[in-house]
């Protein structure tokens, strides 16, 4: 028992490593919020075992599973920013992803809500996926980090029903 106790561990450690600290992660907790609503940080090893789990069932999935090293969530409501608005704490977020090296994939704001899909690439590769959706009484915030590769999550959005808009993209396997 000690001995896959171990195992489980360095393999853990190992995948953690892979990703060079802050690679594809943007600075979650804001200072302008008391607390979260819901607040989860998850290391690579997770998404490690729930790839290998799937393994054969649906290898596209278990490679993208794979393939992410860390992904950090919050949730904000109107009780747990205190003073502060949503939109204060969706521009602090903003701010972070201004700087050149991230990419607005998708914006979209109406009277009362705004999504953005934002990518930290390299060629096909992507290191960071945020994804904020604000509306008049919370505020979603994921960060994903790793090596996803763009054809990969274009194939298993696919499988999944959800159109990425990403069809030059897919190998057509």
């Amino acid at each position: 028992m000690k001995a896959a106790l171990m195992v489980l561990v360095s393999v853990g450690l190992a995948l953690r490593l892979l990703l060079l600290p802050g690679e594809g992660m943007i600075k979650l907790d804001c200072p302008y919020a008391e607390k979260t609503k819901f607040s989860i940080n998850l290391g690579g090893f997770p998404f490690f075992l729930a790839a290998k789990v799937m393994g054969d069932k649906d290898p596209e999935a278990s490679e993208l599973l794979a393939s992410i090293k860390a992904a950090k969530i919050r949730i904000y409501d109107r009780t747990a920013l205190g003073e502060k608005k949503i939109q204060e704490v969706l521009s602090f977020y903003k701010e972070q992803l201004r700087k050149p090296e991230w990419e607005v994939l998708v914006s979209v704001k109406d009277k009362e809500s705004t999504v953005g899909v934002y990518s930290l690439a390299k060629g096909d590769i992507i290191s960071g996926l945020v994804v904020l959706v604000g509306g008049p009484d919370e505020l979603v915030v994921i960060n994903l980090a790793g090596k996803i590769d763009i054809t990969e999550l274009s194939e298993v959005g696919e499988i999944a029903g959800v159109d990425l808009n990403l069809p030059e993209l897919s190998s057509g396997r």
